[in-house]
């Protein structure tokens, strides 16, 4: 293959099966931002919020997942009873912000 077939040649796209990812990934978080690249932060963090009592699944499926923070790189954050919460998914560290 030439090197300009190679730059224009389509992308291969794999399949995954639902199931696979339904056992893996919450539902609630299908809708997060970034949701790949912070797969497992993300899943965590939904795991350690519902653990606490700070969120429910409830409250992730009404947000739809994880938001990216437009104000803080490296940060997503979720609505939860008119409480936000950040998540820096470098550090891991979840955090209180500022209510509704």
């Amino acid at each position: 293959m030439k090197f300009w077939q190679w730059l224009t040649r389509k992308p291969r796209t794999f399949a995954v099966k639902p199931s696979t990812v339904e056992q893996s990934i919450p539902r609630e978080l299908f809708g997060s931002d970034d949701l790949m690249t912070h797969l497992a932060m993300f899943v965590e963090a939904y795991h350690r919020m519902i653990e606490a009592g700070f969120a429910t699944p409830r409250d992730f499926q009404n947000q739809g997942g994880w938001i990216q923070s437009i104000s803080k790189p490296d940060t997503y954050f979720i609505w939860v009873k008119q409480q936000r919460y950040y998540l820096n998914v470098i550090t891991g560290e979840i955090t209180k912000g500022k209510t509704a």
